[in-house]
């Protein structure tokens, strides 16, 4: 889906949390997955980070207009 929006020459941004996990908690398998994925995008440019919720309210906010 994210592939199909940035062939269509969209704007496309992916937001990541760094909030802590309990990595005991995670399956080793489904999270090696989603890193991948993150440094895929990251090298294309296409993420920004945000350590709490109105850290996300506040860049997609900044970032709509």
């Amino acid at each position: 889906m994210i592939e199909e929006h940035i062939r269509a020459e969209k704007t496309a941004m992916i937001y990541f949390s760094e909030e802590p996990v309990v990595l005991r908690s995670v399956d080793g398998a489904q999270y090696e997955a989603p890193l991948a994925f993150r440094a895929q995008c990251e090298s294309r440019g296409l993420t920004e980070t945000c350590t709490e919720l109105a850290e996300f309210h506040e860049k997609f906010r900044r970032q709509l207009a």
